[in-house]
């Protein structure tokens, strides 16, 4: 629960430049995936932040292949169907808890 509300801080930003958001609400997902022009597809376990670029051992895997790409996108589409979209109106009316939760694990994680 701490890393999902420090992870929320950053929502706003990303909302309003475009971002779509959706939040699995069964399961949490560590995997990260994306694909560009239709056929490269990436998967792994790397975040964008200091602890995953420095110290973390983590990896990502690159397929450049359409059929590939095309099933992850597929299973990306299923997991997004059972997921919450979050928009920016309902990430500004969260409740007061959310946003004290935010910040407290957001220093925290600036901190470490």
């Amino acid at each position: 629960p701490s890393v999902h509300h420090a992870g929320r801080r950053h929502y706003g930003g990303l909302l309003k430049a475009g971002v779509h958001i959706h939040e699995t609400r069964d399961r949490m997902m560590h995997a990260k995936a994306a694909v560009f022009d239709d056929d490269l597809a990436i998967v792994g376990s790397s975040n964008l932040d200091n602890w995953s670029l420095r110290y973390n051992k983590e990896i990502n895997l690159e397929v450049i292949d359409r059929q590939a790409a095309d099933d992850l996108c597929r299973a990306m589409r299923d997991i997004q169907a059972q997921s919450t979209h979050i928009t920016f109106d309902a990430w500004q009316r969260r409740p007061l808890i959310n946003r004290l939760l935010e910040t407290l694990f957001g220093i925290a994680d600036d901190l470490l």
